[in-house]
């Protein structure tokens, strides 16, 4: 008789739940476990009146959009550091044994920046108060010695952009020029809009982009790859000189933006962007009516609570069409130089048989009936008066109505946000 016998599975249906539970749960935010491209930072000291540090202080800081909180404590020289914020307005609180509480509002946090706001701290009981405005920020970092160029909302929402595409603003950081990388135009945006920039004489390649913390360009075509609607976008930084460690490339210029997030209160736009060719010049090349052209850029972008004060959500959403003719133009042979003469094309130069050497008379060359056949059929013959090589043939657009040959261009992108506060739990 054969026994049988039990081995054990290597894991119980128990724990390969449990074990699948927290996989699932690790990967569900991936924005505390990736890199923090793209987040904000305050530090600073807090003092007494006579300048001495106040050790164990405890310092809070509020979003002033969605009250979510961080807080920690100042060390023994006095100094704090908060990292990984949001980008937004912030409350500074400090409170301290044998001191007034002291409250700043209105503090900045820049995308990828620490902000320095130092507290000092007035002699009283916990229970007096003193609040404070703070002042704009001034652009010396005294955190960091990076060179570089913060873009705010303002500008975003302000500057006129052909293709309302972000990249486009990066020509206002100083050392930035037209990218003219040969691409393999992986986004339906290129020819629209630029997709990568040169910062200070290096390849675009050279450059690296994120957004919320996450890289968005090709490695082989060096352009970027994702392209946010303008509206959700809420700040970028460019940087352009002594970049820190934690890229690890990036030597011309490392982008980081950051896309806006839902609030305590409902916000939201929707636009439309039409051009068309109502004032537009003719192309030269162009006989007749103008060419049709017409580009719609329309969208909608919102965001607010799920939950007050605990979970938020923001998306957007952007759509591009844009119908263009184009006239085709190119040099033709014309109707004697069908039948062999080519006369005109060489003048003073004596064509000759390359067989036999012997020369044409007055450059008139036989044409073969197969010949003659194969150009009848294949070959247009000009339509203007102008001589070869100067596009003798030209082919405009269909009555101004569908063009031929047309282009459609058409771009979607969908982005949601979500922000947990532990603190409302």
């Amino acid at each position: 008789m054969l026994a049988r016998k039990y081995v054990k599975p290597f894991m119980g249906s128990t724990q390969l739940f449990v074990w699948a539970a927290l996989v699932l749960v690790l990967f569900s935010f991936p924005a505390g476990l990736t890199g923090q491209a793209g987040r904000s930072g305050i530090t600073g000291t807090v003092a007494d009146p006579s300048g001495a540090v106040v050790p164990n202080a405890t310092i809070t800081l509020k979003n002033e959009a969605t009250n979510v909180e961080w807080s920690s404590i100042s060390s023994a020289t006095g100094v704090y550091v908060i990292r990984n914020l949001p980008p937004g307005s912030y409350t500074v609180t400090a409170t301290a044994s044998s001191f007034q509480r002291k409250v700043t509002e209105h503090v900045l946090a820049d995308v990828d920046k620490v902000s320095t706001v130092d507290i000092s701290l007035l002699v009283g009981a916990v229970t007096q108060e003193v609040t404070v405005t703070a002042a704009p920020s001034v652009q010396l970092n005294a955190e960091s010695s990076t060179v570089g160029q913060l873009v705010t909302s303002k500008e975003i929402a302000a500057l006129p952009l052909n293709g309302r595409s972000w990249v486009s603003l990066n020509y206002l950081t100083p050392g930035a020029v037209v990218f003219h990388g040969v691409t393999a135009c992986e986004s339906v945006m290129c020819g629209v809009t630029p997709l990568n920039v040169v910062v200070n004489g290096l390849r675009g390649g050279n450059n690296q982009y994120f957004i919320d913390g996450a890289y968005t360009q090709s490695r082989e075509t060096q352009v970027i790859l994702i392209i946010p609607p303008l509206d959700a976008l809420g700040e970028f930084r460019v940087r352009t000189g002594n970049v820190a460690a934690e890229y690890e490339s990036g030597g011309a210029g490392v982008i980081s933006a950051a896309t806006k997030s839902g609030t305590n209160k409902v916000h939201g736009s929707a636009y439309e962007f039409l051009r068309n060719n109502a004032v537009d010049a003719r192309n030269f090349f162009s006989p007749g009516s103008l060419p049709a052209f017409q580009r719609n850029q329309f969208g909608a972008v919102a965001g607010g609570p799920i939950r007050k004060d605990r979970t938020f959500w923001f998306a957007g959403y952007e759509g591009f069409r844009q119908r263009e003719g184009q006239t085709l133009v190119g040099d033709y042979p014309t109707a004697a130089e069908r039948a062999g003469d080519l006369s005109d094309l060489l003048p003073g130069t004596q064509l000759t048989d390359p067989l036999t050497g012997a020369e044409y008379l007055n450059n008139q060359v036989p044409v073969s009936a197969l010949s003659a056949s194969w150009l009848a059929t294949y070959i247009p013959l000009p339509n203007t008066n102008v001589p070869v090589g100067q596009r003798n043939l030209r082919i405009p657009e269909k009555n101004g109505r569908t063009p031929q040959p047309f282009l459609t261009a058409r771009a979607r992108i969908t982005r949601t946000s979500l922000r947990w506060n532990p603190a409302s739990c």
